[in-house]
């Protein structure tokens, strides 16, 4: 679709960051205006746009004026690779904007009138490159490989990814030689994922394969090439011992198996479980329900440090293997797995009497709920959570928006936010994930609410 010109509108003045990491403007007509690669105080003039019912998208444009808090980006690829959109602004700016994000979005889509003061926690300047040890790479049919640009499927081919830890970066480099000498194999392939760990086996990647009909013999000369390098290699269906090992502190690791999530920022990661388990210190939990547990994330350092629990999870290799952990630390006593649709877990827990709960009811004795849903949020299962009435909720999003609608639900619900913090989780993009406190409101009793 051609682009229109806005002759009338050629000079923006941007005004802040959106959700989606794109910067605001307020044009004359009364719409609004979205640029992508700005810094609040830029001026551009708009060389291509394409018009929106309410609002103007900027294809193009040219910077007229600088703002104060503009960066010069440090990879070589930031203008086309859609990866580290916020590269352009200072460190302190992206922290700033990021706190301005997570704040827009409690108060406009959640309807907060008042937060609690937000938390930052966030590696230092000279920390921003490097701190991924998970990437995943796409692979064109033609045997190249690289990163998608922004809001596309174009493959943008990268001889390196600053933010990448140096040995993913190694990993991308054997990747690259083994599809030149084999380039049939891009038709195969899809993308290769890239691990890395401290602890062995360090090295590792997941093939994943882009049509039917695959047969692994295809594939043969070019698996042998990485399995030179990589500790682990994995394609199409992998066996329950593949797994690395991922710290989470100086003397706690879990077990990840290849298809199974983990934080892509191990130092920041780290800080996260650290505060889940002083938090559930703090309020005198005992008992947890991890929601969307993974591999163990929380559910085994919340164990180690004295709490019981229960841990729903909808990957079985993943829960698999947090068990193996689990029974490995002797910690089985302490920690139950159940593998499935969370949601249909969740609400077959809700309906089960407990025996502990006065006059036979439903709750379970739970006094913790951890919640760390995919992107989406939790919508679908917020009634069945509320119906628990659990104390205490650490609620972990890393969508602002889908966070701000569910505590607007959960704070209608009998819930109040007690605690908020950012924990910087992606330097140099619009990403971050936020942890919120809540706790149930004590009910009146009868005679309290007659008198």
């Amino acid at each position: 679709m051609p682009a229109d010109a806005l002759p009338t509108l050629p000079l923006w003045k941007i005004e802040r960051l959106v959700p989606g990491g794109r910067g605001l403007a307020h044009l004359s007509d009364g719409r609004i205006g979205f640029a992508g690669g700005v810094v609040p105080g830029d001026s551009i003039r708009v060389l291509q746009s394409k018009n929106h019912r309410q609002f103007v998208e900027a294809l193009a444009w040219e910077l007229t004026e600088p703002a104060k808090h503009r960066s010069q980006p440090e990879c070589p690829h930031f203008e086309r690779c859609g990866g580290c959109d916020w590269m352009q602004l200072s460190r302190s700016a992206e922290l700033e904007a990021k706190r301005g994000l997570l704040t827009d979005a409690l108060t406009r889509v959640g309807k907060l009138t008042t937060l609690p003061e937000i938390q930052l926690i966030a590696q230092s300047d000279t920390e921003t490159l490097g701190y991924r040890n998970r990437q995943r790479f796409h692979v064109s049919e033609a045997g190249t490989i690289g990163l998608f640009a922004e809001n596309s499927h174009t493959l943008v081919e990268v001889a390196e990814c600053p933010v990448s830890h140096g040995e993913v970066v190694r990993g991308l480099r054997i990747l690259r030689e083994a599809l030149t000498r084999h380039p049939e194999v891009g038709k195969w392939l899809s993308e290769a994922e890239v691990r890395y760990s401290p602890l062995a086996p360090s090295l590792a990647v997941r093939l994943v394969l882009r049509r039917s009909g695959f047969k692994p013999e295809l594939t043969r000369g070019f698996v042998r090439l990485l399995e030179k390098e990589f500790a682990l290699v994995t394609l199409g269906k992998y066996r329950a011992a593949e797994a690395q090992r991922w710290p989470l502190s100086a003397k706690l690791e879990v077990l990840v198996p290849p298809a199974a999530f983990v934080q892509v920022n191990p130092s920041i990661n780290q800080k996260l479980v650290a505060a889940i388990v002083a938090g559930a210190q703090a309020r005198g939990a005992q008992r947890f329900l991890d929601l969307y547990a993974g591999a163990g994330n929380f559910s085994i350092p919340l164990c180690a440090s004295g709490l019981s629990g229960v841990a729903l999870e909808h990957s079985a290799p993943a829960i698999a293997a947090a068990a193996r952990k689990t029974a490995e630390l002797k910690l089985e006593t302490r920690l139950a797995f159940i593998p499935g649709d969370v949601a249909l877990s969740l609400e077959a827990m809700n309906r089960k009497p407990n025996p502990e709960c006065e006059g036979g009811g439903t709750t379970p004795a739970f006094d913790l709920i951890v919640l760390d849903p995919p992107r989406e949020g939790a919508k679908a299962i917020l009634p069945t959570l509320v119906n628990l009435g659990c104390e205490h909720i650490a609620y972990l999003a890393c969508d602002p928006v889908a966070l701000a609608r569910d505590l607007k639900t959960l704070t209608a619900s009998g819930y109040q936010l007690t605690d908020l913090a950012i924990f910087d989780m992606f330097p140099r993009t619009h990403h971050f994930e936020s942890l919120a406190w809540l706790a149930r409101v004590p009910r009146p009793r009868l005679s309290e609410a007659r008198s």
